[in-house]
């Protein structure tokens, strides 16, 4: 799967943004020119958790429109057209699917060589003035009709975010790499664990220990005050993990790690180092294995510039599609010159830049300059060129 064209109205920073990536897409740039915003904008759409919490006021742009009197809000959109979408995803959405340019991203009824079945999904937030309320939804560019559940699970990115990596939780890149494997024989594990688990808690109620302590509350005054007898009280005791349910379990473990004198500790306990590694290296596995579109923040900014260099390059050759946002220089080695998106606030506004995904002779020859010279400065707002022709060049 594969975005090729991001659309924003009235997002954010964004009064209009119309990108249409070269493949990968390596977000750089002066600080508040919004790489983040970029990558938020496409978890609305590819996160099927994005519209399970209250929508935000601050994701409308500023300065608010002034309205007459009656008129609605002007919606904020964030757009995106997906190809590349697999057999199984093209049969199950078949009737919302639309002839798109793979280059472009733009609809078109033409036939030829660029020509793709592809889907559009948009996130919508509507405010109303009149009772400052706000709502969101994602629905279907084609036909308007609001996105399934089912469906948006289908079309979810990995995103590798704050959460602790080797997650076995539902919503977990872990999880997802462990199901794409044989995800019937993951359900009868987990099962097997739910049953084992119960199974002990019970064991756990009926110890002498507890029978003890059961029937010294019972006797000081449990059980009546409850309206129960003290047999009833004593045998009706048991115990679950958080709310009794599998994911509540799977909630309540945590890997451990086993790789130096110290014995098995949990992930955290190794390390930001470790612990950014795992995480990145799970969601590459993940993303790989389903074909799913890669989201990352911030990325290497728990990393030395050695496993940055290393992990970007990973990610670059073995996901399907990256986005990321970054401000370690290091990352760039993996990526090509046309792959950049550079955000900058020159204008005032968040204003990306690009470099042509065709060069001449001539640009191919400059663009040696990028990681020679200029990688460093990516997210600076000035460079200065000084003497000398291969500056000068750069």
């Amino acid at each position: 799967m594969r975005v090729v064209k991001l659309k924003l109205d009235k997002f954010r920073g964004f009064g209009f943004l119309d990108f249409r990536p070269a493949g990968h897409v390596f977000l750089v740039g002066e600080p508040r020119a919004g790489r983040t915003t970029i990558l938020a904008a496409l978890r609305k759409v590819l996160d099927p958790s994005s519209t399970r919490v209250r929508p935000s006021l601050w994701d409308i742009h500023r300065p608010m429109v002034e309205l007459e009197e009656g008129a609605d809000y002007p919606l904020t959109t964030v757009e995106v057209t997906l190809v590349e979408l697999g057999d199984e995803i093209e049969q199950q959405l078949d009737d919302r699917l639309e002839l798109v340019d793979a280059v472009t991203g733009d609809l078109s009824t033409a036939t030829g060589t660029s020509m793709v079945l592809g889907l559009r999904f948009r996130y919508c937030l509507q405010y109303n003035p009149t009772d400052e309320s706000l709502e969101h939804w994602v629905e279907y560019t084609k036909t308007a009709a609001r996105a399934s559940k089912k469906d948006r699970d289908m079309l979810q990115a990995i995103v590798i975010d704050r959460t602790l990596p080797l997650q076995l939780r539902a919503e977990g890149s872990f999880r997802s790499l462990v199901a794409s494997e044989d995800e019937e024989r993951l359900n009868g594990t987990l099962s097997s664990f739910t049953d084992d688990v119960h199974s002990a808690t019970d064991a756990l109620a009926s110890s002498d220990a507890v029978s003890q302590a059961l029937k010294s509350m019972s006797g000081r005054g449990a059980a009546p005050a409850l309206g129960i007898s003290r047999t009833q009280f004593e045998s009706g005791v048991a115990f679950v993990a958080e709310d009794g349910s599998i994911s509540g379990l799977l909630r309540a473990i945590q890997a451990t790690l086993d790789i130096d004198d110290a014995g098995a500790l949990p992930i955290s306990a190794h390390g930001s180092t470790a612990t950014s590694i795992l995480a990145v290296t799970e969601a590459i596995a993940a993303s790989k294995s389903s074909g799913k579109i890669l989201i990352v923040d911030d990325f290497g900014d728990a990393l030395d510039s050695a496993a940055a260099d290393f992990l970007a390059r990973m990610v670059r050759r073995d996901a399907t599609q990256v986005w990321m946002a970054t401000r370690r220089s290091e990352a760039y080695g993996g990526f090509a010159a046309e792959e950049i998106a550079r955000l900058s606030l020159r204008t005032g506004r968040p204003t990306v830049h690009q470099l042509s995904s065709k060069p001449s002779r001539q640009e191919r020859v400059r663009r040696r300059y990028l990681s020679q010279l200029l990688a460093s400065a990516m997210s600076s707002r000035t460079v200065v060129l000084t003497e000398g022709p291969h500056d000068s060049e750069g």
